[in-house]
């Protein structure tokens, strides 16, 4: 379009130059010198109540003023006339001009203006509706401009202005050159039109200036792009230069119309690629509003009731009319052209509560390569007319949507998306009052009866929908009026009221879906003798559900109850995988090392036994046929389990490795015994079947899995709610000063996770001079270390860097606190009476101290011995890095956190509870069970030694065997008892209740079990109820209603219907980078106005401004919602701010697994993004479209309700 401004611009200027006048001459040239190709805006009804298709389009001559003076000429506007060099094709060659809605295909055809402008006016209603509906509720531009079908978009937003563009070329073309895509160019209107496309593009713009041209496979294929081919921003727009040294134009280049010398009148005073001032958007708006939104509601409009209207604003002689025109024929086709200004529905019909009215749009799609010609999808509203041929100038229709298509132009995958908007059309139904309200409870069934839809080709005929996989899904959503014209109006979640899939139905003669997903099939057809229309000579409709239908045969039929217990699979699907969770805690475990002089006590010789698990793996459980028996072994499923009341199990198999001093190692293979095996896990044989299959299994069709099954009985691990991983909280608990006469109540917790999923609860404790001390437990005791003990011990350091990693430089304001400054001169003066000054010196004390309780041999040194009890205990989550940071939250102006608060909390899932007991019990059979069995050996045989034959060929087969290795056994008590026989306690707060039956009273009873958390044991025994209480942190996650009455209230509470737990991490290893290229440094300071903490997974990465945190938090949310610089869409992106006795002020980043999750939409790019707990705190999030407050709300809900899935509400 822009090469033929070009050509028309020069031509412009010549005739121009041709006017003889001197004055004349220079007042056209000047205005030759400003002009660009007219735009005709079809949506627009004249202000003098003419049609909006111009009468020029349809006169064959015209008077024109020129160079000559007057004269008349051929019309330009009217058609373009063929040159012999452009005759080559049928389309051309029977005609030597462009048609409009030709009369006939033979050469003698003329066109039909009139019919155009007439099918143009009976559309307008629709074309200003989708117009508004663009404008007013789609944000994002890769849903706004293209017709494609995006299927990690909102399902809802089906409109484009590609669509509009496309039924307007349908509506001009009827047959004509329009309708084509190769000749559409040669109509005159081609170009008013596109021009006017672009207008209405760069009106968007403005509105939204953020959003713009996102990366996507190309649709099809191009001289210079083959289909797949991802399309940015950046894509070169061949064959198109920008300048004269070869570049082309792009999308980015040609993002504002400036660039080409142009803005149109209504963009003149606004930005299109940056947020324009208030005042001129709401101009913008209002010229918007005015234009094309004439079917919108508005507060505060009252209407006049002269005589004849009622006090409504309702016109009874003009609704008489209507109803009686309406079955004038002998079929209800009412005439919805009818003039709205004497038939518009009562406002009390229309505006519902809260002062919202319904839009009801019908939402299309099907597959691009299915339509090979242009073609019409047209709706009406009761009967459609026998003949088709009239169709497209039936009274009762709502609307066409048009397919703009050819051959060359399908795709293989892509699919084609439109809305067709059905409110104006209903509002005058309510006004003739054949429907009550516009509400669901009203529309839904009357659409049912009343809504039908046919499809033609592009010669009239009628398309059989089963040849184009058609797809149609009617839509309302609830919209907030505006106030006053500068305003919009706020659109609610569009909700899916019914849906028809048309790919197995006849042609639609039939009302649009019963129910959603409901189809409707043809008892009988006949052909009509009018127009060859075919007609369903009856609609079967859906009988009732049989007892046991037939189970699908390939995917469940309910995949959102499966996905809602998915996370129980997969934490036990962790546990046993190429890098599962077994396999890391095997790396933790590591080697054990024994001497043989110390375990016989002689001290003669010095021979060293190092052991250590290689591999462990799980079979699935078999039926093991009697030794002898001749049988093959065999399957054992759950169904046989439960009849036979024996546990569901399969076998563990271990691989060790030992060496004898420098000798080669030896490895053998160890029978652990019977695990438990979670049904529906991956060592299940129900993980992959199809619910007809599950059924040949003597299973239930949808079986979740989730449990195990003990003696017959099914088991749950139950949920639990632990404090929040490598997180650190600030409490204030009495308890803590009972400790001591010096002990404050003031402390920090943080529960440090290793990859294993096993955890560490370190505390600090400070104390009234000033001291702060380490608070830990092993092995069920506690012990008590000075932190900076901890500090010296972990890096070789100084006191002047303590001092500047925790206070900040000598020049900094926090230097000059003293409070502050004082502390740490306590903390380091105190420390002076240990005379340690090195992390070697500082190892070697705390390895002399804890050398007993480590199980370590002598040989062992103290500096080593150390450095095990670091790697153990101390910040087991960082691998004993830098941990200044955990000072900076002894900062008394903050408010100690809540721990009982859903922010502060991980949930402990039932598979990964069950590898940290695995791991313990490994890590006791080779350390404390192993050495029980050497010490009993050594004293049976005192002279022997690790070297001796008979030590060698006994270890494996006599000694090892004593050692208590059957962990079979034990996991089956736990989950039996739901006790927990741990040497450790596994950083639990209780040591019973961890399983429950999966009692099967009802089904729901039966699956609430598997979305129940609880708060824990230890809780039940407390008097406070502070642990009990619904906190609005909860919202989205927990369920506020769904708790038990009695002692487990408030305890005991299910998960929201949106929540999703993770159970795996994600990789953030490139956030490091990207913090620092944001502006983070690595110099701090105490004081929290200059400097705050960003920290990932409980690890600094750097420090930074407020104002840079809250940089880092926006620029890393829409990353991670548009899906760039490889940010995962479940970072948890916690932003505290900085106040006044609040949470201490940073950003903290997460992406470990046993988070809380949930999807929110992401309003500038109108995506979905997962929030957890404690990032939510601090968001904007609407939950509803008329809450949105713009600057401060960027996500809204997807639905208001936050109750479990099976609540009683």
């Amino acid at each position: 379009m822009a090469l033929v401004e070009q050509q028309l611009y020069s031509r412009v200027q010549h005739i121009a130059s041709l006017f003889p006048n001197d004055l004349e001459r220079a007042v056209y040239q000047d205005a030759a010198l400003t002009w660009r190709m007219p735009y005709w805006d079809w949506a627009l009804v004249p202000s003098d109540g003419s049609a909006p298709f111009m009468d020029e389009f349809g006169w064959e001559d015209i008077t024109i003023y020129g160079p000559n003076g007057l004269q008349d000429i051929s019309n330009p506007l009217y058609s373009y006339h063929f040159g012999e060099r452009e005759m080559f094709d049928v389309r051309s060659t029977q005609w030597n001009e462009t048609k409009r809605a030709p009369s006939s295909l033979l050469a003698d055809a003329v066109s039909h203006n009139q019919g155009v402008a007439r099918r143009l006016s009976s559309n307008i209603d629709q074309f200003q509706q989708r117009l508004f509906m663009l404008f007013t509720s789609y944000n994002n531009y890769a849903t706004f401009s293209s017709t494609q079908y995006r299927q990690e978009g909102n399902e809802t937003t089906y409109e484009s202005i590609e669509g509009i563009h496309d039924s307007l070329h349908s509506i001009i073309g009827e047959r004509g050159h329009m309708d084509y895509i190769m000749y559409s160019a040669f109509d005159p209107i081609f170009f008013l039109h596109h021009a006017n496309v672009d207008r209405l593009v760069s009106m968007w713009q403005a509105l939204n200036p953020r959003s713009w041209v996102t990366p996507w496979p190309a649709t099809g294929s191009t001289f210079t792009s083959y289909e797949g081919q991802i399309l940015d921003a950046g894509t070169d727009l061949t064959p198109f230069y920008a300048t004269t040294d070869g570049q082309f134009w792009n999308s980015n280049l040609a993002r504002d119309t400036r660039s080409f010398g142009y803005v149109y009148d209504d963009t003149a005073n606004v930005s299109l690629m940056d947020v324009s001032d208030d005042a001129a958007l709401g101009t913008l708006r209002s010229v918007i509003s005015r234009k094309y939104g004439n079917s919108v509601q508005w507060l505060g409009v009252e209407r006049p009731t002269p005589g004849g209207i009622d006090g409504d604003g309702v016109d009874r002689i003009a609704v008489e009319r209507f109803r009686k025109a309406a079955s004038a024929t002998g079929q209800f086709i009412p005439d919805l052209s009818a003039d709205a200004r004497l038939l518009h529905a009562p406002q009390s019909a229309t505006l519902g509560a809260r002062d919202s009215y319904v839009e009801w749009i019908a939402n299309i799609r099907l597959p691009r390569k299915a339509v090979l010609q242009p073609t019409s999808l047209l709706f009406f509203i009761g009967d459609v007319p026998y003949n088709s041929k009239v169709w497209k100038d039936s009274p009762n229709l709502v609307g066409s949507f048009g397919i703009f298509s050819m051959p060359t132009a399908t795709s293989s995958t892509s699919q084609i998306t439109g809305t067709l908007p059905l409110t104006a059309a209903l509002k005058k139904m309510v006004a003739a009052k054949f429907v009550a309200s516009m509400d669901l409870e009203a529309m839904g069934p009357y659409l049912e009866r009343n809504l039908k839809a046919r499809v033609l080709d592009v010669n009239g005929r009628v398309v059989d929908p089963r040849s184009l996989g058609l797809s149609i899904t009617v839509a309302s959503a609830f919209v907030r009026p505006p106030s006053k014209e500068t305003e919009f109006p706020v659109w609610g979640p569009l909700q899916a009221t019914a849906s028809l899939h048309l790919d197995i139905a006849p042609p639609l003669s039939v009302p649009l879906g019963k129910l959603q997903n409901e189809h409707f099939r043809p008892q009988g057809r006949q052909v009509s003798p009018e127009g060859g229309q075919a007609v369903v000579g009856g609609i079967r409709h859906r009988s009732p559900a049989k007892p046991f239908p037939e189970p699908s045969k390939d995917r469940s039929q309910h995949p959102l109850l499966r996905d809602a217990v998915q996370f129980h699979n997969e934490s036990f699907n962790a546990l046993f995988s190429e890098q599962g969770l077994i396999r890391h805690g095997i790396e933790d475990i590591g080697t054990k090392w024994f001497r043989d002089g110390e375990l016989s006590q002689t001290g003669a010789t010095s021979n060293d036994l190092r052991i250590r698990i290689k591999h462990v793996a799980l079979q699935r459980p078999e039926i093991i046929p009697h030794r002898l028996s001749k049988g093959d072994r065999k399957p054992l499923y759950p169904w046989e389990c439960r009849e036979r009341h024996i546990s569901y199990r399969g076998k563990l198999f271990a691989t060790l490795e030992y060496t004898i001093n420098d000798e080669e190692p030896v490895e053998f293979d160890l029978d652990l015994g019977k695990l438990p095996v979670m049904v529906k896990s991956n060592r299940c044989h129900l993980e992959s079947l199809a619910p007809a299959q599950l059924v040949e299994k003597r299973e239930d069709s949808e079986e979740l899995g989730g449990y195990f099954i003990v003696n017959g009985i099914e088991r749950i691990i139950r949920l639990l709610q632990v404090n929040k991983r490598n997180f650190p909280i600030a409490v204030d608990r009495k308890s803590f000063a009972n400790r001591g006469p010096e002990y404050t109540t003031k402390g920090l917790i943080m529960r440090c996770s290793r990859p294993d999923e096993t955890s560490v609860t370190n505390t600090l404790h400070l104390l009234k001079d000033g001291n702060i001390v380490m608070r830990f437990a092993w092995r069920k005791r506690e012990y008590l270390v000075p932190v900076m003990m901890i500090f010296k011990a972990l890096i070789d350091t100084n006191d002047r860097e303590v001092f500047e990693a925790i206070v900040g430089r000598g020049d900094s304001e926090a230097a000059k606190g003293a409070r502050l400054v004082n502390q740490i001169e306590v903390l380091l003066r105190t420390f002076k009476i240990y005379g340690l000054y090195s992390k070697k010196q500082a190892r070697s004390f705390l390895g002399s101290k804890f050398r007993g309780i480590m199980g370590v041999p002598n040989a062992m040194s103290d500096f080593d011995v150390g450095t095990e009890l670091l790697r153990k205990i101390i910040l087991v989550h960082l691998g004993n890095v830098n941990v200044t940071h955990e000072q900076d939250c002894d900062n008394r102006r903050m408010l100690p956190d809540n721990v009982d608060v859903v922010s502060n909390q991980d949930v402990l899932l039932g598979g990964f509870f069950y590898g940290m007991i695995i791991k313990e019990r490994l890590e006791e059979m080779i350390g404390t069970s192993l050495r029980a069995s050497l010490v009993q050996h050594f004293r049976s045989y005192p002279t022997d030694t690790f070297t001796s034959s008979k030590f060698q060929q006994e270890f494996p087969r006599r000694i090892f065997t004593k050692v208590d290795y059957k962990l079979g056994q034990a996991m089956e008590y736990f989950l039996s008892t739901g006790n927990l026989s741990s040497v450790s306690g596994l950083d639990q707060q209780q040591a019973s209740g961890f399983t429950i039956v999966a009692e099967k009273l009802n089904y729901l009873r039966y699956i609430s079990h598997f979305r129940s958390i609880h708060r824990g044991a230890f809780f039940t025994e407390l008097r406070t109820t502070t642990v009990r209480k619904l906190t609005p942190e909860s919202w989205g996650y927990l369920c506020p209603v769904h708790t038990p009455d009695g002692s487990p209230c408030g305890l005991l509470n299910h998960l929201a219907h949106k929540c999703k737990v993770m159970t795996k991490g994600v990789d953030a290893s490139h956030i490091p980078r990207l913090v620092h290229q944001l502006g983070a440094d690595v110099q701090s300071s105490a004081t929290t106005a200059d400097c705050v903490v960003v920290m990932l997974d409980g690890k600094i990465i750097g420090w930074c401004s407020p104002a840079t945190a809250k940089r880092i938090h926006d620029s890393f949310r829409h990353w991670k919602v548009e899906g760039s610089h490889n940010i995962p869409l479940e970072l948890e992106i916690g932003y505290v701010p900085l106040s006044s006795g609040g949470m201490y002020p940073g950003v903290y980043m997460a992406s470990k697994p046993s988070r809380m999750v949930r999807p929110v939409k992401y309003l500038p790019l109108d995506k979905e993004d997962y929030v957890g707990p404690m990032e939510q705190m601090y968001m904007g999030i609407a939950v509803v479209p008329w809450e949105i407050e713009s600057g401060f709300h960027t996500h809204i809900e997807y639905s208001p309700p936050m109750f479990s899935l099976f609540s009683p509400t």
